[in-house]
């Protein structure tokens, strides 16, 4: 998928990958408010990954 967004970019954007990117890395970041329940629910996910996952510490921001 990231591929095909670099190609499109490449092809037919006006932006760059860091500015097409850039909203999603600063909320990724900085955070966002989220309802309690979907809080809960990431957070159970988040764990699980780093339990199960070979490589889930690596993908995990915690």
């Amino acid at each position: 998928a990231c591929a095909g967004w670099c190609d499109l970019l490449d092809r037919h954007g006006t932006l760059s990958i860091a500015e097409a990117l850039a909203p999603a890395i600063r909320l990724a970041e900085e955070g966002f408010p989220v309802a309690p329940i979907t809080s809960h629910f990431w957070q159970r996910a988040a764990e699980q990954q780093l339990k199960e996952a070979l490589n889930g510490g690596e993908m995990t921001i915690a």
